[in-house]
């Protein structure tokens, strides 16, 4: 309840996060602060993360593609692609051998961590919600590092908030008083004062005291003060650290090129498997490439550590 309550009372946390949950369908701004506050959560309701995208002025929009673009532009392609590709498969392995997947060894042991009858009770809500990622345009590096990002939320970020309300309602009862959408029904907003392009609105949610928040209108839309005061730097110092980002070593990348091939063949092997035994065959196959791998970068530490003092 406090990070929803956060969106509209700050504003900040949210904005940047879900403000690529976006589309293109451009209503004329809200005129005041406590109208621009209620189409947010109006929107979030009916699951339309787009109102977040429409309530940030157009720098900061421009801001959030240009974060996005070069982060992506920094991957190496082939290495990109490959990786999604095998995010892809672990989604279609988990859609078709759910069963396989909870009777392997590591799940059955009744001395294991996680139970599989507590893993498989939310399977299908889960795998649903990685399968719209591994079915975006993230999967495709030239797409992912030109797309816009309005356009790419508006159809993943809504498909992701719906699935997300859908597992929302497996709360338990005594907690659904914590669940987002029961927590924005509770939302209401009132005007305090406006001068100008600024603001003070009055909010509640959940039944707490209510919070006075202010507001600044930018570039024609109200969006919340504290939003305002941290933006320009932290988009500053984003953009600074991405392209201070080193290039990653071709060797490096070679060698992770080699695990995920090795690793699909062996989903392949899991995904086509008849039988128990070979989809466990098929898990020792996926898991071998990781320990060369790993005991290669421990050896790597090893010769970077400063040598102890005699």
């Amino acid at each position: 309840m406090k990070a929803v309550r956060a969106y509209v009372a700050g504003g900040a946390v949210l904005s940047v996060v879900l403000a690529a949950c976006s589309g293109h369908v451009k209503p004329a701004p809200p005129k005041t602060a406590e109208a621009a506050a209620k189409a947010v959560v109006d929107g979030l309701l009916q699951n339309k993360p787009v109102v977040l995208w429409n309530a940030l002025p157009a720098s900061y929009q421009k801001d959030i593609n240009e974060v996005v673009h070069t982060a992506v532009g920094k991957a190496d392609p082939a290495l990109w692609n490959a990786g999604w590709e095998l995010f892809g498969k672990l989604v279609t392995l988990a859609k078709t051998k759910k069963d396989m997947v909870l009777k392997t060894p590591a799940l059955a042991d009744a001395k294991a961590p996680v139970k599989a009858a507590e893993l498989g009770r939310n399977w299908d809500a889960v795998v649903g919600l990685l399968d719209t990622l591994a079915q975006s345009d993230l999967r495709n590096f030239e797409k992912a590092k030109t797309m816009d990002m309005g356009a790419f939320f508006d159809k993943t970020g809504a498909e992701l908030m719906s699935k997300l309300q859908a597992l929302s309602q497996l709360f338990p009862p005594d907690k659904m008083q914590d669940n987002p959408w029961v927590v924005l029904k509770t939302f209401k907003v009132a005007p305090v004062k406006a001068e100008g392009d600024t603001a003070t609105v009055k909010v509640e949610f959940g039944g707490e005291p209510a919070l006075e928040e202010q507001f600044v209108r930018i570039e024609g839309k109200w969006i919340p003060m504290k939003l305002a005061a941290f933006w320009n730097d932290a988009m500053s110092r984003t953009k600074k650290e991405i392209a201070e980002m080193p290039k990653a070593d071709p060797k490096t990348n070679e060698q992770l090129l080699g695990v995920i091939k090795a690793a699909n063949n062996a989903l392949n092997t899991m995904i086509e498997a008849k039988t128990q035994e070979e989809f466990n065959m098929g898990l020792v196959q996926a898991m071998a490439p990781l320990g060369p791998l790993l005991i290669g970068r421990m050896g790597e530490k090893e010769q970077g550590a400063p040598t102890p003092a005699p």
